[in-house]
């Protein structure tokens, strides 16, 4: 598609505006489509880690948080930066520990993500829990 502008006039910009618009709202709903797999995949594999005897917690749980934590950097989602990144570096205290408690709080936290996820999709960006951030960074 060719586009001819009167640059002597804003007729071109409201069209590009436009278009940076569209492109901004495809790419957040593709961030938010990745991001719900991502965080249903953690929520769905701590809550089976969480009512197991002996849970083993997969590298792949800590790879998905960090990779959740990249995409929230990406699109400047700040509160799900945080958490996503405190939860990554919980899983990999939790892969050696194995401690009930811990994989309790890192469930706690991909429900936190997931919660804030919600609230970006409908347009609202909240911060996180602190109560959840404080468990996740040991605190």
């Amino acid at each position: 598609e060719i586009y001819q502008c009167d640059w002597s006039s804003d007729v071109c910009s409201s069209d590009l505006e436009t278009s940076l618009d569209g492109l901004d709202l495809i790419n957040h709903l593709l961030f938010l489509e990745q991001a719900d797999v991502i965080t249903q995949r953690l929520v769905g594999v701590l809550d089976q880690c969480a009512q197991s005897q002996e849970p083993q917690v997969p590298e792949a749980l800590q790879l998905d948080a960090h990779h959740m934590a990249q995409l929230a950097q990406e699109v400047s989602l700040s509160s799900v930066h945080l958490v996503a990144d405190a939860l990554a570096a919980q899983l990999a205290r939790l892969r050696t520990t194995r401690i009930v408690a811990d994989i309790q709080t890192s469930l706690q936290g991909a429900q936190e993500v997931s919660r804030l996820l919600h609230q970006f999709a409908v347009g609202n960006v909240r911060e996180p829990q602190e109560s959840v951030l404080a468990a996740l960074r040991g605190d």
